[in-house]
């Protein structure tokens, strides 16, 4: 988000596309003055969105493992994401490593099995992050050529969508994270929200309409790609019909749809209502389904989550050469 603070001069940049190999790259395409605190403002041809997944990270990371292969995403790539998304986002701005952060998947499962979802996710989620997160991360995601925005919504003193791009320190940062994964009731205990820059908040979910599913724009202006666990079609997910969406703006959607789609089912064995609880809890055992999941099996469940992002990717990427 851009404080005004002076008027300076600036270079608006904006990316192009080799159509063939789908990266992104940045040129100075006019000068002008802005009133802002930055002495540079980018316009991106590119973005990539992650939707709340919750604890179904797992797909969220195997997907941006895929699409940082293909150089689809880079540093000249906007990334954005709202809840478990948030945190894809984050990781990939940050370009954290990827074994960490499914660890730290791991992890969050572990203590929410132990201990309940309900209350544990957000101490369990704190002490990750903290652990992860750089304490630099505020400079480096000032210093990426574009934006890195994470969504969550202000509940109090009123009601509105906050979509964060800048951040003051790293605990600015964690305070966002936290913010946008606050499903109301659940996530923090009892508690509605959290407070976040002095204001009372809640789960990034809320922040756009339904038809982009709690993702936040990019900022895109030729293409945005959106990213989601869930299947698109039943979720509703249509950024086409979103009053977000950007005239002229290219969008796809990378969905576990498109699995099911190429005969890929195998790498999907998950009904609708085993989604929907791995979302909001750690995996039930499919080994023994009246006992107690251990953790060599929550890690295997999530190695099938982060192929089947790796897979979706893939499979889309390869649609697109056609």
């Amino acid at each position: 988000m851009i404080s005004s603070s002076s008027s300076k001069s600036f270079s608006i940049f904006t990316t192009t596309q080799n159509p063939n190999l789908m990266r992104s790259s940045v040129r100075v395409i006019k000068t002008g003055t802005i009133s802002s605190s930055f002495s540079s403002r980018v316009i991106i041809d590119t973005g990539v969105s992650f939707s709340p997944a919750g604890l179904l990270s797992p797909y969220h990371i195997g997907a941006a493992q895929q699409l940082i292969n293909y150089d689809i995403i880079n540093d000249n790539t906007a990334v954005s994401g709202s809840s478990g998304g948030a945190l894809a986002a984050i990781i990939v701005a940050l370009r954290m490593n990827l074994d960490d952060a499914m660890k730290g998947s791991n992890y969050v499962a572990q203590r929410c099995r132990d201990e309940g979802t309900r209350g544990t996710l957000c101490s369990a989620l704190t002490k990750i992050l903290t652990d992860l997160v750089p304490e630099d991360a505020h400079i480096l995601l000032q210093q990426r050529p574009s934006p890195c925005t994470l969504g969550y919504t202000e509940i109090s003193p009123i009601l509105r969508p906050q979509f964060i791009s800048t951040f003051k320190d790293k605990k600015d940062v964690l305070e966002v994270l936290l913010a946008s994964c606050n499903i109301p009731f659940y996530f923090n205990g009892n508690n509605i929200g959290m407070t976040v820059r002095g204001a009372y908040a809640v789960d990034g979910f809320f922040t756009t309409d339904s038809y982009r599913f709690g993702c936040p724009p990019t900022g895109a202006v030729g293409q945005e790609i959106i990213v989601t666990p869930f299947s698109a079609s039943l979720i509703g997910l249509d950024p086409y019909r979103s009053r977000l969406k950007i005239d002229d703006c290219r969008y796809d959607v990378i969905s576990s749809d498109i699995l099911i789609r190429n005969g890929k089912k195998h790498l999907w064995p998950f009904s609708v209502l085993e989604i929907l609880q791995m979302a909001l809890s750690a995996p039930s055992s499919r080994k023994n389904p009246s006992g107690i999941i251990s953790d060599e099996e929550i890690s295997e469940i999530y190695e099938v989550l982060y192929k089947a992002g790796m897979e979706s990717v893939k499979l889309w990427y390869e649609e697109q050469q056609r």
